[in-house]
């Protein structure tokens, strides 16, 4: 017995090469779920390893996610640490929250909504909300993924309490500086060289490149080579700053991490044994003077 006009039309269709070509630009989640049930060759051709595994940290299709949460007692077998993980999870998804909701069995936490917010998620951060979450995490989240339009929508709805403090400094450590200049301007005026300014530029020091360093660092008036020596303040509070810049700075993963570090020195910020011991410092290090290890 032939193959019927569709089945036919089919093999015309999913030809192997223009699969992979289409899978390029697909979600791998979307390949192990969806592309492979369309048959049984195109489920052997991404018989994969990266195709074979359903990667909860991506965004997982809202039908499979059903099929696999959705059934009554489905998170029986889960503990509580990994049923908050699953909502963590779907948190990039109203469509899987909401199924992850009704079958996890626990309340979610204030992680949920900093997830959806890095996620840029607004529409699950509406819902967080509707649910009676507070939106304060998820500003903080948006802040660190970088998402001005998600903070902007949340911070107008009336009732949200953040900490412009925090979300500052989630936004410079991620290296969003428009965000940044976004929450500053919603702030008080901080005094020059204050505790809040000294740990905002840590943060610009571990997230942002140099030119935006040398920007905040002369505006915020934290430039040890153009004080006046007859400034009272505590020197020794100020030395503990300026060892913990260079260190971030040091620490940065920023491909401009070394010129940082060198621009902060011939402005007086002191070598310091934390800037040797952050991560990955020394073969860095190394890297850009191999004759050093020879």
């Amino acid at each position: 017995m032939g193959d019927s006009p569709e089945q036919q039309c089919l093999r015309r269709v999913w030809i192997p090469i223009v699969l992979e070509r289409v899978a390029v630009f697909l979600p791998v989640n979307e390949v192990a779920y969806t592309l492979r049930l369309v048959d049984k060759a195109t489920a052997e051709q991404f018989r994969r390893p990266e195709f074979c595994i359903v990667r909860l940290s991506q965004p997982v299709p809202p039908h499979a996610f059903a099929w696999r949460w959705g059934r009554p007692g489905a998170t029986r077998e889960l503990t509580l640490a990994k049923r908050r993980q699953l909502l963590t999870a779907a948190s990039g998804s109203v469509a899987n929250l909401r199924i992850a909701l009704s079958g996890a069995g626990c309340e979610p936490n204030k992680e949920i909504a900093y997830a959806a917010g890095k996620g840029g998620h607004l529409d699950v951060c509406l819902l967080l909300e509707q649910l009676g979450f507070s939106l304060g995490d998820a500003v903080e989240g948006a802040a660190a993924g970088g998402h001005l339009g998600v903070c902007q929508a949340l911070l107008a709805r009336p009732d949200v309490a953040s900490s412009n403090f925090d979300c500052a400094q989630a936004a410079a450590e991620h290296g969003h500086m428009v965000v940044f200049d976004f929450i500053m301007q919603r702030s008080a005026p901080l005094p020059p060289r204050s505790d809040q300014l000294w740990s905002h530029l840590e943060a610009v020091a571990l997230g942002c490149d140099l030119a935006t360093l040398k920007r905040c660092t002369g505006e915020w008036q934290l430039n040890p080579s153009e004080w006046d020596d007859r400034d009272t303040r505590d020197e020794h509070l100020d030395g503990m700053y300026l060892r913990r810049i260079l260190a971030r700075a040091a620490g940065s993963p920023t491909p401009d991490w070394k010129a940082k570090v060198e621009w902060l020195e011939s402005c007086g910020y002191p070598p310091t044994l934390e800037a040797f011991q952050q991560p990955g410092y020394l073969k860095r290090f190394f890297e850009k003077h191999p004759l050093l290890w020879t």
